[in-house]
C-alpha cells in the first residue's frame, strides 16, 4: 500500500469521527494531528470510531486486518500518537 493510500484511509476515518462532531470540534486532515497522550484532540469513543473506519476499509478494500491490533495500540511507542505516526504504520505494515 502507498503512503497516499494509508493517508486517504485515515483521512476517511477522520471524516466518519468529524461526522459525530460539532463544526468546532472537528479533527483536521493534517498529519500532525494528535490523536493520542497530551495534547490529544479526540476522546477515546473518537479514536474508537476512528480505528474502526480504518479497519473496515482496510480488511474490506485491501483484505489486510490485524493492522491495529491491541498489542500495537498498547504499545509504548504507539502508533496512534498523531496522523502521521498512524499512517506511517498502516504503509509500513501493509
Amino acid at each position: 500500500m502507498t503512503r497516499e493510500e494509508a493517508q486517504n484511509i485515515v483521512f476517511h476515518g477522520l471524516d466518519n469521527v468529524n461526522a459525530d462532531l460539532p463544526t468546532e470540534m472537528h479533527l483536521k486532515k493534517q498529519e500532525a494531528t494528535i490523536l493520542l497522550g497530551e495534547g490529544a484532540q479526540i476522546d477515546s469513543l473518537g479514536l474508537f470510531i476512528l480505528l474502526s473506519a480504518i479497519d473496515d476499509v482496510l480488511n474490506e478494500q485491501f483484505g489486510i486486518s490485524d493492522i491495529l491490533s491491541d498489542d500495537v495500540i498498547a504499545a509504548s511507542d504507539s502508533p496512534l500518537k498523531t496522523v502521521e505516526t498512524l499512517i506511517n504504520h498502516i504503509t509500513e505494515a501493509s
